[in-house]
Order: C-alpha cells, then sequence, then structure tokens
C-alpha cells in the first residue's frame, strides 16, 4: 500500500497503487486491489485513528486522505437520495389528492417561491441577520404561504423584533401578497406600538421602503378626519389611536 501524497496542488492522490488521473487506463484487476485496500483501511489500524488525524481513512468503500494541505471534493447525487419505496409512497399519494386540495398546494407552493425570490434587505450590507431572526422571519413567511391567517412570533427584549417586522413586511410588500391571495396590488400592513416613540422609531427603520409607501397615523388626524387613511401600504401608530373617537379618546373606536 502506498501511503505517499503527491504535492497540495495535485489532488489525484494514489489509491491502492491506482492514480486517479489515469483511472480511464487502469486494468480492472488493479481496481479490484483498490477495493481490498479500502477494506484494509476499515481495520483495526484504521478504528484506533482520531477523527480529522492526517493519513488515509476509510468506512470500508470510499477511502480518503486527511491533510491541511490536501482539497477535499464532496458530489451529491440526488438522483436517488430517496429510497424508492418513499418515492413511490409519496406519488402514490398525490394521485389520491382531489383537485381542489392539488390547486391550495399549487397556490402554497407558488407563495413560497415568490418570497423565496425576494431577497433580505440588507443596506448595503448594514441590515446583517442573525440566524435566529433569518429562522424567525422563514418560519412566517411559510406559515402565510400555508394560508394561515392567525400567526404569534414571540421574542425577548433585544432580539430585534423590528428587524424582523421589517424583513417580513419587506416579502410581502414586493412580492404583492394580499389577503386575495393574488399578486395583483401591494398589501396594507399596520405596525402597532404601545409608545409614539417606539413607533416613530420603526418608521424610521423602514426607510428602505419607498416614501409614498409609509404612512405615519397621529391620533388627532384620525380624530379630524374621522377616518383612517389608506393611501399607503405600511401604516405606524399606537394602539391609542383607534381608542380616539370623533369626541374625545375615550370613546369607542371609530372605524371611519
Amino acid at each position: 500500500m502506498d501511503n505517499s501524497k503527491k504535492s497540495p496542488g495535485n489532488a489525484n492522490l494514489p489509491i491502492g497503487g491506482v492514480d486517479n488521473a489515469k483511472l480511464g487506463e487502469v486494468d480492472p484487476a488493479k481496481l479490484g486491489d483498490a477495493n481490498a485496500a479500502a477494506t484494509e483501511f476499515s481495520g483495526e489500524k484504521n478504528a484506533n485513528r482520531e477523527i480529522g488525524a492526517p493519513g488515509w481513512h476509510s468506512r470500508g468503500y470510499l477511502p480518503h486522505f486527511e491533510s491541511s494541505d490536501v482539497t477535499q471534493h464532496v458530489t451529491f447525487h440526488l438522483a436517488d437520495s430517496l429510497p424508492q419505496t418513499t418515492l413511490l409512497r409519496l406519488e402514490s399519494e398525490l394521485k389520491f389528492l382531489s383537485a381542489e386540495k392539488r390547486a391550495t398546494e399549487r397556490r402554497k407552493q407558488a407563495w413560497r417561491d415568490r418570497f423565496a425570490a425576494v431577497p433580505f434587505e440588507d443596506k448595503g450590507g448594514y441590515f446583517q441577520g442573525r440566524y435566529y431572526q433569518d429562522l424567525a422571519i422563514e418560519r412566517v413567511m411559510e406559515a402565510i404561504a400555508a394560508d394561515q391567517s392567525r400567526i404569534l412570533l414571540t421574542l425577548a427584549t433585544g432580539t430585534g423584533k423590528t428587524f424582523i417586522a421589517f424583513q417580513i413586511a419587506w416579502k410581502l410588500f414586493h412580492s404583492r401578497w394580499n389577503l386575495s391571495r393574488e399578486p395583483s396590488r401591494r398589501p396594507r400592513i399596520l405596525f402597532l406600538a404601545d409608545r409614539n416613540i417606539l413607533a416613530d422609531q420603526a418608521y424610521n427603520a423602514f426607510s428602505p421602503f419607498p416614501e409614498d409607501a409609509l404612512q405615519r397615523i397621529e391620533p388627532d388626524e384620525i380624530r379630524k378626519k374621522g377616518k383612517v387613511p389608506k393611501n399607503a401600504s405600511l401604516f405606524f401608530t399606537i394602539f391609542q389611536t383607534f381608542m380616539s373617537g370623533p369626541g374625545n379618546a375615550t370613546s369607542a373606536p371609530s372605524r371611519g
């Protein structure tokens, strides 16, 4: 067995006396020798080798050479990655879906694709999300695509709730999601806070949106006009705004 390795720039390492660069010219008998050598690697000597330690490794079917100066290549073969029995079961389940169910599934997948096609807004690299924020956004988008009408996302203080809300709204806005589930118009999104300072902060944080898409709603404006403005896509206010009827701030909500 040749345990030597070539220079770092040459990935053609000898396996059982067979040079990878010349596999097309190798006698089949030599390939058999290589397979036998691979089996030998899985023996007692290899069992005692630490993971990541330099040298040859094998689990009996794919020997490889581990070293800090050797480039490793991994090939993913997805054509038969699922067992045939699983594929047959999935195909059978699809056949028995009703036409309505198939249409629903197609619509859900269409929205998943539309959401995925809208990249996160990072403000030129400044607005980078953390892994748990990305995960929260993805789960909310999946729930929306699945037509869930009530979604509760709970996060601790300081975990970036405004950032997450921004990215969700960004995807909804640019994918033209709305209650009709037809991408014919942009949605109307209401951002509610319990204090004006928080509503103002959120309004400023959403600045990457087009200016005419944002609307800051003031309680005085509602009392004066007697209705809620609708000439935008994202509205920011405090929940007390909707407790402000035509009379005073303590009267019943006015729906305009």
